[in-house]
């Protein structure tokens, strides 16, 4: 009887599946610890908060309120210490201030409402109340015959010739006559390029993988970044880069001791020697001899200096680059006559 009395129970199990189920679902959960189930809330919570609240809720408590204390804009010199210069493109060439300007008497003028005057041609470029960045400081007369003046350029003047003219008090006595009005003239010119960046000479030697090069004499490291490049029709290969050295002295259009490709310019000294600065930051200089430039040894370049002005440097390749009388790289043309046209944007200061 009890055998019997036992199987329909059994039985009623076999034909209730939900019933056996639920029964097995109650029995494995009496069996949890309580510690275990509290830590698979806490771990849900945790999962919920990472996976959908975190982000919002940081953004929510790191946003800036309107007004900030101790927060200011900071000066463009400051920027340009931290970031390089920011303005000027690269179809303006880093100049250097003036220095010393020697004067000469010119004929009294009357009462100027000005100090001083820099014109280049007939054109006003800066004058003492609208200086431009120029600054015209410390007259001192010499001599009887002799007077100087400390004349700075701006980084944006353009290469070439200047006129000044400095106005002082009716009392000022230069050679031996009374005057007022002290006129100089100067040249802008453009500074030493950095003499231990750029690419390896044919007298050193460099190493490192890839892009990334070490001038194994001077220690210089350049870090060239390709960023478009093709061949133009007719063979002339055409490519854009930028190229960071470690011993640069470049802070212009891209930054602290960064330059790129195109950045090719001359440097004329007051020797009339051509110092070329290629695309790399590299450079060396082509010393004048009468009308001839001689290259340094183990190179193969050739230049001449135009009759209008402009130079034309010549690779041993037969790539010839032009510069105009900025001595900026307007054109290069390869020996069959492909061109290709540097552009650069105009830019004036504000």
């Amino acid at each position: 009887m009890t055998v019997f009395s036992q199987a329909p129970r059994s039985l009623a199990y076999l034909h209730k599946p939900e019933e056996a189920a639920t029964h097995r679902r109650r029995a494995t959960r009496s069996s949890a610890p309580p510690w275990l189930r509290r830590m698979a809330l806490a771990m849900s919570i945790v999962f919920v908060w990472m996976a959908a609240l975190s982000i919002p809720a940081q953004a929510w408590t790191h946003s800036l309120s309107e007004k900030q204390a101790g927060i200011r804009v900071l000066h463009t010199d400051e920027m340009a210490r931290m970031f390089g210069q920011q303005g000027p493109p690269h179809n303006i060439v880093p100049q250097t201030s003036v220095g010393t300007v020697d004067l000469t008497s010119a004929p009294p003028t009357g009462s100027p409402s000005v100090t001083w005057i820099v014109k280049q041609g007939t054109t006003t470029i800066a004058t003492s109340s609208l200086a431009n960045g120029w600054a015209a400081v410390s007259l001192v007369q010499s001599s009887p015959t002799t007077a100087t003046l400390s004349v700075h350029a701006p980084g944006i003047a353009s290469v070439g010739s200047y006129t000044i003219t400095y106005y002082v008090a009716s009392s000022f006595t230069y050679a031996g006559n009374p005057t007022n009005t002290l006129t100089g003239s100067f040249s802008v010119v453009q500074p030493a390029t950095s003499v231990k960046s750029g690419g390896s000479l044919p007298t050193e030697a460099s190493s490192g993988p890839g892009n990334n090069k070490v001038n194994t004499v001077n220690g210089n490291k350049t870090i060239t970044v390709p960023i478009v490049g093709w061949t133009q029709r007719g063979g002339l290969p055409v490519s854009l880069s930028l190229v960071h050295n470690s011993q640069s002295k470049q802070n212009i259009t891209l930054g602290q001791k960064w330059t790129h490709t195109f950045d090719i310019y001359g440097l004329v000294d007051g020797s009339g020697n051509f110092n070329i600065h290629w695309g790399d930051d590299l450079s060396y200089v082509f010393t004048k001899s009468g009308t001839l430039y001689t290259p340094p040894v183990g190179f193969y370049d050739t230049l001449v200096k135009n009759v209008d002005g402009t130079y034309t440097l010549t690779t041993k390749g037969q790539t010839a680059y032009h510069f105009n009388l900025s001595q900026r790289c307007d054109t290069i043309t390869d020996e069959n006559s492909n061109t290709i046209v540097p552009s650069t944007p105009t830019w004036s200061p504000p």
